[in-house]
């Protein structure tokens, strides 16, 4: 906003004057100084990519885990959070699998032992499932029983994983913790259940996706398919 229209809510523009303005008017970079009241780099790009959607996929740019929630498109997000212009259950549980978990440890980086999670190595090198026609279309879901069977498993597993969250006042990053180590077998059963499910997805072998190094060599053998087509 203009500083006019930013005016419009005084009790904001109170609270940035008291706690933001004395950090940025002094700031060397002139847009810093300029425009105290805005947030610094606004995400033109993702608020365009996201316009329209209700929901987002979301992955912390640092973690332990593989971590993906859908959140509110609304949200103003943190930088360290990575946005998925992704919302429907299949694409979520695509990319909360066993296949994505792996491909983002193969590809990625660490940070003091954590997963750092790069949308250039990781992301957009990890290949989704073809269509059934045999397309490559990954932002889309076609109709299909498999499909299907992904979104079902991925809500099962989303509102179990909620659930624990809340039971124990828990976030993300403690719960998927305790799924690691075993500790929490209802919602190990729902994680099995969706791999299952994107397993056949692929067109991969039943239960392939407890053998890591196979499973990265198809994940591998796929992307070089895709990108010869």
């Amino acid at each position: 906003m203009s500083k006019e229209e930013a005016e419009q809510f005084p009790g904001a523009m109170r609270h940035v004057r008291k706690y933001v303005y004395p950090i940025r008017k002094d700031n060397r970079r002139e847009a810093y100084a300029k425009t105290w009241w805005r947030f610094v780099e606004p995400r033109v790009g993702l608020r365009t990519a996201i316009k329209g959607l209700k929901q987002v996929a979301v992955v912390p740019c640092v973690s332990p885990w593989l971590i993906v929630a859908r959140q509110n498109a609304r949200i103003c997000f943190d930088h360290q959070l990575m946005v998925i212009a992704l919302r429907d259950a299949y694409h979520f549980g695509i990319l909360q699998s066993r296949f994505h978990a792996l491909r983002s440890r193969a590809r990625g980086s660490t940070l003091k032992g954590d997963l750092r999670y790069t949308n250039t190595t990781i992301f957009e090198t990890f290949p989704f499932p073809r269509l059934p026609d045999g397309s490559y279309r990954p932002q889309e879901r076609a109709d299909g029983a498999q499909a299907n069977a992904v979104a079902s498993a991925a809500e099962a597993f989303e509102q179990l994983r909620s659930a624990a969250c809340t039971k124990q006042t828990l976030g993300l990053t403690k719960i998927h913790t305790q799924l690691e180590a075993g500790q929490l077998p209802e919602l190990g059963a729902a994680y099995a259940a969706l791999n299952d499910a994107v397993s056949a997805c692929y067109g991969f072998p039943e239960g392939i996706w407890r053998d890591d190094r196979e499973t990265l060599r198809r994940l591998l053998e796929l992307n070089y398919q895709l990108a010869e087509r």
